[in-house]
């Protein structure tokens, strides 16, 4: 498991994880407060792999570990193999938290 910070204060594409050859990254939770309304989305190298989410200023989202089924940990998104996990910002403002990943191979 990788325990990961997030701090972003720029629009646009922030590389949260960078690729590991031949494995992809499920994340398991996560936590983000803004200091400023904006919108947020979670992108595979350039695919997105969640819609568009608000978050209003001083808000949070809190996003707890997904649920465990008889192949392990399912988690909440996950990455194509080789591509960095980002979060797209739509506007500047402070944008922090933290999060929870693990690495796989197939």
């Amino acid at each position: 498991m990788r325990y990961i910070s997030i701090d972003i204060s720029t629009s646009g594409d922030t590389t949260i994880y960078p690729f590991v050859a031949g494995r992809f990254f499920r994340v398991l939770s996560y936590t983000l407060t803004s200091d400023t309304a904006m919108t947020f989305k979670w992108k595979s190298g350039t695919n997105d792999i969640s819609g568009a989410m608000s978050i209003a200023a001083s808000g949070s989202i809190v996003v707890p570990f997904g649920p465990i089924s008889p192949l392990g940990l399912i988690g909440n998104l996950q990455t194509n193999f080789n591509e960095d996990l980002i979060i797209e910002t739509s506007s500047a403002g402070n944008l922090t938290g933290h999060l929870v990943l693990i690495e796989s191979v197939a």
